[in-house]
């Protein structure tokens, strides 16, 4: 999973051979050796098709990258789970927690990951903090939190997950998509594309189904 942002140019997406998708790895540093990590090419870059990045305020900001081969689990690559059931309600001030390579207090960007606890807040209280100029990048289906303790998503973080957990369980329900400067806010704030959509659940469903029948065929 990535935000639709990070694979196209303007309307159009980029070619699978343009990308490829480092896991279990500590280091920004893509060709850094590293014993955790797997290095894998992509098969398919896929966009909903009506994604049509900032003409329509960047709303179904969500991309999927359909990995060329297999990958083994490790204790440094682990999944999270998808609620394509749509069981998982979120309530104003639950924590979840979001990893990342981004811009940081003290460099452009992270060379190593750093992860952060972020607070979910409700449609009302983002309406208030993102203020009238940003106020258009909250589309239907974006959600807000802020970060604990000043820390937030930026530069460098967009399309990475946001993670919650039950009964010990990872699932990820949103995806970076949009962050605003610290002076732009009184409280920073980081919107994402929430996975728990019912567009986007469908649209999960209808493609992990077409590139599983696609693996079976060829």
């Amino acid at each position: 999973l990535t935000a639709a942002h990070c694979v196209t140019n303007g309307r159009s997406k980029i070619g699978p051979e343009e990308v490829q998708v480092g896991l279990g790895k500590v280091y920004r540093d893509y060709y850094r050796q590293e014993p955790t990590a797997a290095l894998v090419k992509v098969r398919e870059v896929v966009v909903p098709q009506r994604y049509a990045g900032p003409v329509h305020n960047y709303d179904l900001d969500v991309a999927l990258l359909d990995l060329a081969t297999g990958v083994a689990l490790s204790p440094a690559i682990r999944p999270a789970c998808l609620d394509l059931g749509g069981r998982f309600n979120l309530r104003h001030g639950v924590n979840g927690y979001m990893a990342g390579w981004g811009k940081t207090e003290i460099a452009s960007a992270s060379e190593e990951l750093q992860w952060a606890r972020q607070h979910y807040i409700g449609y009302e209280s983002c309406l208030e903090k993102v203020g009238s100029s940003n106020v258009r990048f909250l589309t239907h289906d974006k959600f807000c939190v802020i970060g604990a303790s000043g820390s937030k998503a930026d530069h460098g973080d967009s399309g990475g997950g946001l993670t919650f957990t039950r009964n010990g369980v990872h699932f990820v329900l949103g995806i970076v998509s949009s962050t605003f400067p610290k002076n732009d806010l009184d409280q920073p704030v980081v919107l994402f594309t929430n996975l728990a959509n019912n567009e986007h659940r469908y649209w999960l469903i209808a493609e992990r189904r077409r590139l599983t029948l696609r693996r079976t065929i060829y």
